[in-house]
């Protein structure tokens, strides 16, 4: 035991050492193992296939044969409709659809040829299909999109492209053939066709108005509608923007070219359970406003914060000439819009007048707005002399309504035409803005 007492770290020492030893030993073994393995050790053994190979041509695999053998049988895509043979129900079966002019919805193209829809079938004939115009190839006109070579040469445009018919060269709203089947230039902004050609009728009816009550401000808490004032939100149908302005009891509110009068006031103001983060009790207002025509008999009742329609119907027009949001126009009776081609064109432009409004035929007429007005001129004339009659197909043959053409030809053909001025129709109130 003193022995070991002694010599204890000795020992210690020896078998750190034994250890040491005995770990070399061991990573050299492994290091020897490491260099004996070889590339096919590596490899993985293959499996023999455990499948059955099959030829596609087998009669096993012949399509006809498997739907004939299988309990579910495959009826074939079939007329199933009572009006035309050309409806399916088959959501796999592509056909035909088109938009109804008086529903507005989705029906078989097929419906047109019968002249009714079966959602609305109480109303008016559904007019007939679109006729597709066939382009006719001919020596004198290579690419048959309506323009002979000649004229194609003369203006520029490319002999072998159908598509720049369509386009609208210098902006002005009248494709390039419609603009040379009317005798004008096609590059020359300001020389075209009168502007209510771009128009067709889209529909006569009673439209919501660009307006809405939403307050009444009793500033002075006395209950007398002659000394508050009435907040009313007017909508540009030109910018797509709403705008607040007040007015006073008595005072003129401009709707759609109309001046109204705010006539009569049901003041109807509420207190309610206090909902604000201040505690302050919140007011309902139900109040509602009466407004007489100045010069004229039409009425018209507004509730706070509900939509108002027109008390008559208008006519809204489509202006082939522009695109998206800004091809709408609506106009009642007397209702002024304006007309223009080339944004860089000011002067370029038409003020055209509501003149009548034949619910029967659906036709408008129009009429144009001069500064000053001449004993025996018949407004309704254009500088052609032709009627300014706009019906539901419009002057502009379909196939002849100008497209958007791609940003390369736009951007040769230099920049696009300006949204419409705003008009009678989309002018706001005159008031005091907030």
């Amino acid at each position: 035991m003193d022995l070991l007492k002694k010599n204890y770290d000795k020992l210690i020492l020896l078998a750190l050492v034994l250890a040491f030893v005995c770990s070399m030993i061991y990573v050299l073994d492994i290091i020897r193992k490491t260099r004996e393995v070889t590339d096919r050790d590596l490899q993985i053994p293959t499996r023999e296939p455990n499948y059955v190979e099959h030829k596609a041509d087998e009669s096993d695999f012949v399509k006809d044969k498997l739907f004939q053998l299988t309990a579910e049988n495959w009826t074939p895509a079939a007329s199933r409709g009572k009006v035309s043979d050309s409806d399916y129900s088959d959501l796999v079966a592509v056909f035909k659809i088109a938009r109804c002019p008086h529903c507005e919805r989705l029906i078989p193209l097929s419906y047109f040829n019968n002249r009714k829809c079966p959602f609305c079938p109480d109303k008016a004939e559904l007019p007939p299909p679109p006729e597709r115009k066939m382009r006719k190839i001919t020596a004198d006109d290579s690419d048959g999109d309506g323009i002979s070579n000649v004229d194609e040469q003369k203006y520029g445009f490319d002999a072998k492209n159908a598509d720049d018919a369509m386009w609208d060269f210098d902006k002005d709203g009248f494709s390039n053939v419609y603009e040379i089947f009317q005798g004008t230039h096609p590059k020359i902004a300001v020389d075209h066709p009168p502007f209510w050609h771009r128009l067709y009728l889209k529909t006569i009816a009673t439209v919501p108005l660009p307006l809405r009550f939403m307050a009444v401000n009793d500033v002075t808490k006395s209950k007398d509608p002659q000394k508050c004032d009435f907040q009313v939100n007017h909508y540009n149908r030109r910018t797509r923007r709403w705008t607040t302005r007040y007015y006073a009891f008595g005072e003129d509110i401009d709707i759609d070219g109309r001046k109204y009068k705010i006539a009569k006031v049901d003041l109807i103001q509420k207190e309610v359970a206090a909902t604000a983060p201040d505690g302050q009790p919140t007011v309902k207002d139900d109040s509602v406003i009466y407004l007489d025509e100045v010069g004229g008999t039409d009425k018209l009742v507004m509730k706070v914060g509900e939509v108002v329609n027109s008390s008559d119907r208008k006519a809204v027009f489509i202006d082939t000439g522009l695109s998206g949001e800004y091809a709408e126009i609506i106009g009642g009776l007397g209702s002024v819009f304006i007309m223009r081609g080339n944004k860089g064109e000011k002067k370029d432009r038409v003020r055209y007048r509501v003149k009548e409004i034949d619910l029967e035929h659906k036709t408008v007429l129009l009429e144009n707005v001069l500064s000053s007005s001449r004993a025996g001129v018949d407004l309704s004339l254009d500088p052609k002399g032709e009627k300014m009659l706009v019906t539901t197909d419009g002057k502009i043959p379909a196939d002849m309504r100008r497209v958007d053409e791609p940003p390369e030809a736009a951007a040769a053909a230099g920049e696009g035409a300006a949204a419409p001025e705003e008009s009678a129709s989309g002018r706001g109130a005159a008031g005091r803005d907030k």
